[in-house]
């Protein structure tokens, strides 16, 4: 989070910088400026860390669903398997453990369908709570469960790498655009002088950098919009 912190703050400090370069002008600098800032402490924060908890909380998920599986296809032991699935838990998820530790093991695991709202965690306990009842090979019961755990992870693994490329492309856009502004108040000083203090010149500037905007906030809702199967239904964020 701290990178994330560090964006909200460097990008507007930046874009105000070029908007004052292009302008002269501390107001419109200014607007920029603040505009910028409660977009990207506000809105920009809200989806980029409702975004990193899902996928931290689903790469959690798939480790505990796999540890599981394959426990209790060794011990064939439920108390056995929940130990090793649940042997490093981060602060969160021991919160949630310790609250539900009086319960047995397959309360338990109906209890943190609470926890992972995912519908690849409700199709494991149906298989658990199947494979208590009735028995049989937890490998092959858990066939088609492991494949849809396995497709969400490489989902967001992938999700993830394309939107770095993506970021890049984007940035490199913006930046030449936002050269050839720049260029044009000091390598056309002459043109850019006489309309600088003309009303309609730092209005288009301002309307530029609000279009920056836009198109910055059409990308971050684009790159944090995962998909995984079930999840949005059950998401509070």
């Amino acid at each position: 989070m701290q990178l994330v912190i560090l964006v909200e703050l460097l990008v507007p400090m930046v874009v105000a910088i070029i908007a004052y370069l292009s302008t002269d002008n501390f107001i419109v600098a200014g607007a920029v400026l603040l505009i910028y800032l409660a977009y990207f402490i506000i809105i920009f924060h809200r989806k980029v860390k409702s975004t990193s908890a899902i996928k931290k909380k689903y790469h959690q998920c798939y480790s505990f669903i796999n540890n599981f599986i394959i426990s209790l296809s060794v011990k064939n032991s439920l108390q056995g398997a929940y130990e090793n699935a649940t042997l490093h838990p981060d602060e969160d998820f021991e919160l949630e453990l310790r609250g539900i530790k009086h319960l047995d093991i397959l309360e338990q695991l109906e209890y943190l369908k609470k926890y992972y709202t995912f519908h690849t965690y409700e199709l494991f306990y149906d298989v658990i709570d199947l494979f208590v009842e009735q028995g049989g090979d937890i490998l092959e019961m858990s066939r088609y469960l492991i494949k849809e755990a396995r497709s969400n992870e490489e989902y967001i693994n992938q999700c993830q790498e394309m939107n770095k490329r993506k970021i890049v492309e984007l940035i490199s856009l913006w930046a030449f655009t936002l050269a050839i502004l720049v260029f044009v108040r000091y390598g056309l000083s002459q043109f850019f002088e006489p309309i600088k203090n003309q009303l309609f010149y730092p209005i288009m500037v301002g309307a530029f950098f609000l279009f920056v905007l836009v198109g910055i906030h059409i990308m971050v809702t684009y790159f944090t919009g995962l998909e995984i199967k079930g999840y949005r239904k059950y998401e509070k964020d």
